[in-house]
């Protein structure tokens, strides 16, 4: 019972990556012909990034929910003209993700072994969002909210039989 125990993990602690700003209302009349958007918009405002664990309060527009920044900092480009909001913003959702895995060999005879695998991926259930929506165009919708997180708690076990 004491022995043929293995224990790993891999552990993942990150900064969250840039949040793409962009709007598609083209303003500027650059009218792009590729797969990227046209322009940015206007920063009105200093920047406000919020938790997006709790609901916040974007005055005078109500902010969608999971909000990561204050959609009220951003305004479109006056027309004609560039935007002077930065094509990144810095920095989206950390993760903080540990993932656990314990063994048991046991040895039956000469020629039969058994390996009890426990695996548990983001073991201590930490809310890992992904980055936001950063389109200006879904302004009042879905613009600086995370609309989708990874998986929970994930966990699954094994048993094999070697011989």
């Amino acid at each position: 019972m004491v022995n043929g125990w293995a224990v790993s993990s891999i552990i993942t602690f990150q900064s969250g990556f840039p949040i793409r700003i962009n709007s598609s209302n083209d303003t500027e009349l650059g009218n792009s012909f590729d797969f990227e958007p046209v322009g940015e918009p206007n920063i009105v405002a200093p920047i406000h990034f919020l938790n997006p664990h709790v609901q916040a309060n974007c005055a005078p527009v109500a902010c969608a929910p999971n909000q990561l920044f204050d959609p009220n900092s951003f305004a479109d480009a006056t027309v004609g003209q560039f935007g002077n909001a930065p094509r990144t913003l810095c920095c989206g959702p950390r993760i903080s993700q540990s993932d656990i895995s314990i063994l048991k060999k046991t040895h039956l005879t000469e020629r039969f072994n058994t390996e009890f695998r426990a695996e548990f991926f983001n073991a201590w259930n930490h809310t890992q969002f992904l980055s936001p929506d950063g389109n200006f165009t879904d302004v009042g919708s879905t613009f600086g909210a995370v609309q989708k997180a990874r998986d929970p708690r994930l966990i699954q076990f094994a048993l094999k039989i070697l011989f």
